[in-house]
């Protein structure tokens, strides 16, 4: 009896033991776990152009029986052929625009199945730079007072593909003072009758520049009912025209058949 007591005893103890162990362990690699989560980013500032190679790695200063969870603009990341996880990274074999974003890790260790502990990174800015390319356009805009008389022009330029157009706006060959996608004209003067035209360059990168075909515009538009009001007037009043036309022939016709009756 007395050898069993012992045996139980010292069966106790180990386990008391193993529990301390495993209780210091886990704290242990809560505490250095705690010391730090940092996302480290290749290229060094996150900033490559498209079909580039990104690589992010998630740094923990200390701990063990690690594991990774990745996501962008604050929803997880699968992985997948298009983001590749490897241990502690994360690799994107060729960005895209709209793999611009926020990105952050989040790091946790497990003991026996179960989560000790998790902290996360701070994020860091992936900017992804297209540049401009493709067919730039150049369209108007008549804006109408309650008169249907032309009181301010609106030019709006627009480029393919980009993703940090700089707009730049000239008259006669002159550059303007304006800039961004829209121009508007509402100051009638005879010195801003001419030949408009917008040009496109990518904001990190002077020596890319696309062209848009020039615009004509006519300060004697304003105050004056457009063309494309007269227009529409006109055929409202031909379609009432032919309409009242056709039910005094369709009266006289109907007159005439009752008469015959």
């Amino acid at each position: 009896m007395a050898e069993k007591d012992n045996q139980r005893k010292v069966t106790t103890m180990k386990s008391v033991r193993v529990s301390v162990l495993i209780f210091i362990w886990a704290n242990l690699c809560t505490k250095c776990l705690q010391e730090g989560v940092s996302l480290v980013s290749d290229p060094q500032f996150a900033v490559l152009f498209e079909n580039e190679k990104l690589t992010l790695r998630c740094n923990v200063v200390k701990g063990t029986h690690l594991s990774y969870e990745w996501f962008f603009n604050s929803q997880p990341i699968v992985n997948s052929t298009a983001h590749r996880f490897i241990n502690n990274m994360m690799i994107i074999e060729q960005v895209n625009s709209h793999q611009s974003g926020s990105y952050f890790c989040l790091a946790k260790n497990h003991m026996n199945g179960t989560l000790q502990f998790s902290n996360s990174s701070l994020p860091i800015q992936v900017t992804v730079r297209v540049p401009v390319q493709g067919q730039i356009t150049l369209e108007s805009q008549k804006i109408h007072n309650e008169h249907w008389i032309i009181e301010r022009i609106i030019l709006n330029c627009s480029v393919e593909r980009g993703s940090h157009p700089r707009y730049s706006w000239y008259l006669n060959g002159s550059q303007l003072q304006e800039q961004g996608r829209c121009l508007v004209l509402s100051s009638i003067h005879p010195k801003n009758t001419g030949f408009y035209h917008c040009e496109v360059s990518d904001s990190f990168n002077d020596t890319n520049t696309i062209k848009a075909s020039p615009y004509f515009i006519d300060m004697k538009e304003f105050n004056y009912i457009s063309i494309e009001v007269i227009a529409l007037v006109f055929v409202c009043y031909l379609f009432l025209t032919l309409l009242l036309t056709g039910c005094c022939i369709w009266g006289f016709l109907y007159t005439v058949r009752r008469q015959r009756r």
